[in-house]
């Protein structure tokens, strides 16, 4: 942060590679990997999770072999712009031998104007690699430009929640998930399509994923799939409000007979300006 500049930038980026809670057969949390969070001033910070190879009850419901984390925050020195960048990474993620993925990664980059509030964002970067489930391969396609509604080097004129371009494209969502008539009663609670109530909720769920390719056990609505004695699984959600963007590879509700909530690949950025024009 410069002391010399009229305008102050607070920096916010936090990551976690993995967490979660373990209800059934055992009640425990998973122990979070590589949690990180950036400080208002910016920086860089980084870090690295740990298995524990002796926790045999946590490894035989969920287990990785890599798992880091890094978030970072600098002034852009081309064009004065205020930059938080957040990227979490998971390798040979495995869940109960079901799901599992080479590689999950979350990388948000976020760009401030020098002058001005609102910002743009990019998502490349993000990526799944050799996705498995009950052993079938499964390829899952992105669509890392649906938050990307301005010319491009320009920023936008307003914040994604707000443009009608990304308002459409969640609306598709929605409407794909609902459009299968045997669509499951939770999925049409959970997944209902208002955007008459987003200021008064304040967010967006939406996601990344623009289609999943390959037969796998179970069914698919959009971006969540349904796995009798599994559980659910939520590919790619990225949750909007008007200041920031936090983005979730992977997150499991396991049901019968191991229940289970986790997360893996998880970031979250955003900022804010004060002082000096615009």
């Amino acid at each position: 942060m410069d002391t010399n500049s009229t305008r102050v930038h607070f920096y916010h980026a936090d990551a976690s590679a993995l967490g979660g809670h373990i209800r059934r057969p055992f009640d425990r949390p998973i122990p979070v990997q590589a949690s990180v969070s950036l400080p208002p001033v910016g920086g860089f910070v980084e870090a690295h999770g740990r298995k524990d190879p002796k926790d045999a009850e946590v490894n035989s419901i969920v287990s990785f072999e890599a798992a880091y984390s890094h978030v970072s925050g600098s002034v852009n020195k081309k064009d004065g712009a205020f930059t938080t960048m957040v990227t979490s990474t998971v390798e040979n993620f495995n869940v109960l031998d079901t799901f599992t993925a080479d590689r999950l990664v979350a990388q948000i980059s976020v760009d401030h104007p020098p002058k001005g509030y609102i910002p743009k964002v990019s998502l490349i970067g993000t990526q799944f690699e050799n996705v498995r489930i009950g052993g079938n391969r499964v390829e899952i396609i992105l669509d890392l430009d649906i938050c990307h509604h301005s010319n491009e080097g320009e920023y936008p004129t307003q914040r994604c929640m707000q443009d009608q371009q990304f308002l459409a494209k969640v609306g598709e969502q929605y409407g794909f998930i609902n459009q299968d008539k045997t669509a499951p009663d939770w999925v049409k609670d959970r997944y209902q399509w208002d955007d008459s109530k987003l200021a008064e909720k304040g967010f967006v769920l939406c996601s990344i994923v623009k289609e999943i390719r390959g037969k796998f056990p179970g069914k698919h609505y959009h971006n969540i799939i349904v796995i009798p004695e599994f559980g659910k699984i939520f590919l790619g959600e990225l949750i909007v409000d008007y200041g920031s963007f936090q983005l979730i590879m992977a997150r499991l509700e396991l049901g019968s007979p191991t229940e289970a909530c986790i997360s893996a690949g998880n970031g979250k950025a955003n900022g804010t300006g004060g002082g000096g024009p615009g």
